[in-house]
């Protein structure tokens, strides 16, 4: 196989940092290759000529035995229990870490919701890992959310429409339903909701629940971006 000479430059920082001979190949776009110790993406392929070529290549963060990166900031401290699922066809499939990420949230509870945030900015701050161009990569540390986010249930129409599953085992009394396009989902009790979420891409249909918040004195909390819609 014949050997073409590749320079490689870093994605961050725009410098040729090494070159060498390697046997010639198409050098694809997410291919991860070895310089020295370190391991590189490649970005971008450039033959120059035939016998040279010009790779543009990104760092990846080496993890160390032992090293955990969390991908999110927080995440509710206790899961709902399994339930016996039910017949209806129409489920919501979530992963553990997106259960409570986005969910109603009593009024009276500004004050710990705002305590939760600086937290959970704690953690950007001080636990984010970053790549070597800066880029948030994970998190050292996960914060533990314990807030018990609704006072009293809440009357939610429609709340027999599906069921939730987490990691594919259904959650005991759920529900879930879609709201113009987007999941909305919870646990019933016998006086109403008392677990209210939206799936973790659904906040634009936040507007449609403006009236439900009202009747209720409820906010629509987004926990790791930190916002109250």
């Amino acid at each position: 196989m014949s050997q073409v000479t590749v320079f490689f430059v870093d994605a961050g920082t725009g410098e040729t940092f090494a070159r060498g001979d390697m046997p010639a190949r198409p050098f694809e776009p997410a291919t991860t290759v070895q310089i020295g110790e370190e391991s590189w993406q490649i970005e971008r392929a450039e033959f120059v000529s035939a016998s040279r070529v010009v790779l543009t290549v990104r760092k990846l963060m080496t993890i160390r035995p032992g090293d955990i990166l969390y991908s999110l900031p927080s995440i509710v401290d206790e899961l709902p229990p399994p339930g016996p699922g039910h017949s209806r066809s129409a489920s919501l499939d979530l992963h553990e870490d997106d259960w409570r990420q986005v969910e109603l949230v009593s009024r009276s509870l500004a004050a710990r919701v705002a305590a939760e945030f600086d937290e959970i900015q704690r953690i950007y701050d001080e636990q984010g890992s970053r790549d070597a161009s800066g880029r948030l990569i994970g998190f050292r540390r996960i914060h533990l959310r314990s807030l018990t986010a609704l006072v009293t249930p809440v009357p939610w129409p429609g709340r027999d429409a599906g069921e939730v599953r987490l990691g594919g085992t259904p959650v005991a009394n759920s529900f879930a339903h879609n709201l113009g396009g987007a999941w909305c989902y919870g646990v019933a009790g016998p006086s109403g909701a008392t677990v209210v979420g939206l799936h973790p891409n659904a906040t634009p249909v936040a507007a449609s629940l403006r009236p439900l918040l009202a009747e209720h004195d409820l906010l629509l909390v987004d926990w790791c971006r930190r916002t109250v819609h």
